[in-house]
């Protein structure tokens, strides 16, 4: 597909939800983490919408007891984000997580493996030192993941910090899977020009992971290292199905989260960088379906029919999570579209892009 016709499709989408966000405005709510109803603050909910509430999303509790904080050295420099560390796993990484977790946010992200794509967040917690139970939400953002990549979490999702972290690891994480997709492209006897974008796409994944780490940064956050184990050159099955979901669905649908927030962003800088990663977003989206395409002619007719399986989960799995209410505030900072503007945002993609 086409970059200029893809940004199209994805400038029709949210012009075809203006007026839903429109009516929201109207009647009396909003995107920016308030609602009129009650001189804004605390409440989640867009007013416009709570009539007709939406169903609750997966959810899962975690009970753990309190260990000491544990602080370990996190990858902060624009260099090690440009240039993270590969690892391999060990049987420790293997192992179960640990009964102890510092906060209920960590032990969202590192008691449970939530779907490729998503990470664990806190939403409430219960008891008084001790035990306690920890009630958490599949949540998901940006970013390219890939095979092998071992993902710890971490961050607290209420905090602004921690999202901008968050961004600045799957940012740098994509840097990866580009560069794989690359070598994989090349050894697969695929066309120069794919395999050049790919290499691309890898620089630019390198400025955003910067981008990301500069704001985690201006909030008092740190970054993770990315740690990833080396699988070799795969078939081309598991080739397409990794692009798939992560690039047809979650590419696609990260470019359209871009645009909608170089637009929403309440915190200017969120704005601007956005409006910087959008059109690169938009054209590493392109490239997946590109690389579908080449792929899907190379494959046997039950291949295909597996990938487009994989991509079509993934495609509802993303639908799905749209309906979950983020954290007001941050929602506000960077622009997230809330209630039933994101929901109308995802079933329109999966209507007139995944379909």
């Amino acid at each position: 597909m086409n970059e200029h016709v893809l940004r199209r499709n994805l400038l029709g989408i949210i012009a075809a939800v203006v007026p839903v966000a429109a009516f929201g405005s109207a009647c009396g709510g909003s995107n920016d983490g308030t609602d009129a109803g009650d001189g804004g603050g605390g409440d989640v909910c867009n007013s416009c919408f709570c009539g007709n509430p939406l169903p609750p999303g997966p959810t899962y509790d975690v009970t753990y007891t309190v260990c000491p904080p544990f602080v370990e050295d996190a990858a902060t420099s624009d260099a090690a984000i440009d240039d993270a560390d590969v690892g391999d796993a060990s049987d420790e990484d293997a192992g179960p997580p640990p009964v102890c977790y510092t906060s209920c946010m960590e032990a969202c992200e590192q008691g449970h493996y939530p779907p490729q794509g998503g990470y664990g967040a806190c939403m409430s917690e219960e008891g008084d030192g001790g035990t306690r139970v920890a009630h958490c939400q599949v949540q998901y953002l940006c970013g390219r993941k890939l095979e092998g990549l071992f993902d710890e979490g971490g961050g607290d999702a209420r905090s602004l910090g921690a999202t901008f972290a968050r961004a600045a690891w799957l940012e740098a994480a994509s840097i990866h899977a580009f560069r794989r997709l690359a070598r994989e492209l090349r050894a697969h006897g695929a066309p120069r020009d794919l395999v050049d974008a790919a290499r691309a796409c890898a620089r630019d994944e390198a400025r955003h992971a910067r981008t990301m780490a500069r704001l985690a940064r201006a909030y008092g956050a740190t970054i993770d290292r990315v740690r990833i184990e080396d699988v070799g050159v795969r078939d081309l099955e598991s080739i397409a199905r990794e692009n798939a979901v992560e690039g047809c669905v979650g590419e696609t649908y990260g470019a359209l989260l871009a645009i909608w927030q170089a637009e929403h962003a309440g915190d200017a800088d969120v704005r601007d960088a956005m409006g910087e990663i959008a059109p690169d977003e938009t054209r590493h989206a392109a490239l997946a379906w590109k690389v579908a395409a080449w792929a899907d002619a190379l494959l046997s007719e039950d291949a295909r029919a597996r990938v487009r399986r994989a991509r079509d989960e993934a495609a509802l799995a993303i639908a799905e999570e749209a309906k979950h209410e983020p954290d007001a505030a941050i929602a506000f900072a960077t622009g997230a579209p809330r209630g039933a503007i994101a929901s109308q945002l995802a079933a329109r993609m999966h209507a007139e892009v995944w379909s």
